[in-house]
Parts: C-alpha cells; sequence; structure tokens
C-alpha cells in the first residue's frame, strides 16, 4: 500500500507505541458484504465495527455475507496489482492500478470487475522535511451483493474515494509524523455518500542512549446524516491518545511501556485508561 507514510513504521520493532493510526484499521459499520436495508438499519449500528455488523432483511434473512466491515485503509492486507514508482531531486512518486480498493484490497479472485487507480507524490523540500500527498479511486463492493442493489446498479458502481497528506520531520533527536485523510464511500442507503475524516500527530524523543519517549493524537470523525431523533454521524466518532516509554536494551530488542485512553460519545475514558507493555525482538 503506498497511500500514507505509516507502512514503513507497522512492524513492532519501528512503531513507537503499541497502537496502529486509526485510518489503517478502524473499522466502520459500513461492510462490502452486505448492503444495509436502508440508513436508519445502518444508524442502528453504529460504534459496532469493530465487533461486527449484521444487517437484514424484514424477515431477518442475511443480506449479504457475514464480514468485517470497511476501514478506509486495511493496512495488513495489500492489494493485488502493479505500481511504478520513481525519485528524483527533491521528489518522488507512485502510480498504481490494484483490483480493489484502499479500505478491500483484493488478495484473490476479482470481486466486481473494477479497476482501483492510485497515485501519490512526495516532496522534501529541508533536510529532514518530507511532505505527501495521495489520492486513490475504486469500487469497493462484492458482485456478491448485486441482488440487494437498486435496479440497474453492481458493485462496480459504488467507488471509495480516498485523498490523503502527510508531512514528517525528523532533528536530532526529535521525530514527527502527521497524516490525514479524507474517505468517501458511495452507497445506496444515502446518495450523498458517507464520509470520514481521520488524523493523527505522533512525535518521538530519544533522551538518553537507547532510551525514547513518543505520543500520538488520533482521530476518527464521521459525516453527519439525518435521522428520526436529528442530524447523527454515521458512525460513533472515536479519538485516542496514547503516550508511552520505550528502552533499547540491545539493536534487536526493544521493550516499550504504553498508556491508551479513549474519547466517545460519552467522552473521554479516563476510568478505562489501558495500559500495556510490549517486548519486540528483531532477528
Amino acid at each position: 500500500m503506498h497511500e500514507g507514510t505509516w507502512a514503513p513504521r507497522t512492524y513492532s520493532d519501528k512503531n513507537p507505541l503499541l497502537g496502529v493510526p486509526f485510518a489503517y484499521y478502524y473499522k466502520s459499520t459500513l461492510p462490502y458484504r452486505m448492503v444495509p436495508l436502508d440508513l436508519d438499519q445502518l444508524l442502528s449500528q453504529r460504534g459496532n465495527g469493530q465487533s461486527g455488523v449484521y444487517y437484514t432483511n424484514s424477515d431477518g434473512s442475511p443480506r449479504g455475507t457475514p464480514w468485517s466491515p470497511l476501514p478506509i485503509l486495511y493496512e495488513n492486507c495489500w492489494d493485488y496489482g502493479a505500481y511504478l514508482m520513481g525519485a528524483g531531486a527533491r521528489f518522488d512518486w507512485a502510480f498504481g492500478l490494484t483490483m480493489g480498493s484502499t479500505g478491500a484490497p483484493v488478495t484473490g479472485p476479482d470481486t466486481n470487475g473494477d479497476i482501483g487507480v492510485h497515485a501519490k507524490l512526495g516532496y522534501a523540500p529541508l533536510p529532514g522535511l518530507g511532505l505527501h500527498v495521495s489520492a486513490a479511486r475504486g469500487a469497493y463492493m462484492w458482485d456478491e451483493v448485486n441482488q440487494w442493489l437498486p435496479t440497474g446498479k453492481r458493485a462496480r458502481d459504488y467507488a471509495q474515494t480516498v485523498f490523503g497528506a502527510s508531512a514528517e520531520y525528523g532533528w536530532r533527536r526529535l521525530t514527527v509524523h502527521s497524516e490525514i485523510f479524507h474517505n468517501d464511500f458511495e452507497t445506496p442507503v444515502y446518495a450523498d455518500g458517507l464520509d470520514a475524516l481521520s488524523w493523527y500527530a505522533e512525535s518521538s524523543y530519544k533522551f538518553l542512549p537507547g532510551w525514547y519517549v513518543a505520543g500520538r493524537y488520533d482521530a476518527m470523525l464521521f459525516s453527519e446524516v439525518p435521522s428520526v431523533s436529528g442530524p447523527v454521524t454515521w458512525d460513533q466518532n472515536i479519538e485516542r491518545v496514547e503516550a508511552g516509554l520505550g528502552y533499547h536494551a540491545t539493536r534487536e530488542l526493544l521493550v516499550k511501556a504504553v498508556g491508551q485512553v479513549y474519547r466517545r460519545d460519552a467522552g473521554w475514558e479516563w476510568k478505562s485508561l489501558l495500559p500495556g507493555v510490549q517486548v519486540s525482538f528483531r532477528y
């Protein structure tokens, strides 16, 4: 996956913390192998994307195959396809065609007959500073849901479109990374599309040989849609603050102690502060 700049830091020995930015894994309530009956049924599942959603007809029969719903980008699975990449002077670039979209990559047979398009451009204006912009568009639903789509429509008629921007900076012992993504899902349940905005800012500082501190603020915010009780986000907004300490005992062995706290509809969940320890060994 060439959208964003997280891929080089996805492994535990490169990630200064434990969490992964929401844009790269956090599942919304919109699936790609099921179709909600209507917007109200989609709204009834707000906040359940990570645990799974299930959409049915009025008689209780499923409207597709129960499966994981969609994130903005799914970094754990890379799409089948081809990329051209290059670099020169202060620029780097990538252009690709794949079988799936960023949120629903295809790692097997074709699923809808559509080709996803991906483009990325980077520029380094100063030593240590990197800037990137990216865009991607591709159909996300599988052909198996065609029977639940409006008359004359097929899975390839509904696209996922993602625009992204990132900045990274390194100076002496300090590193800073930040990314933002705007995502739009075309869907039969809402003509204006379902949007989401996700961003994070992360920093780490090496204060002693082998030791560093790190922190990250992360957010996933969903657009509002109409409901019987007034405008509401089509999925539950979520934010997270994560901070921790790391120690490189050897070049191969990294130990981290991290704490996470989340904010959802009810506010910051300070009573549910989540501590964690990770030992990462590279070989």
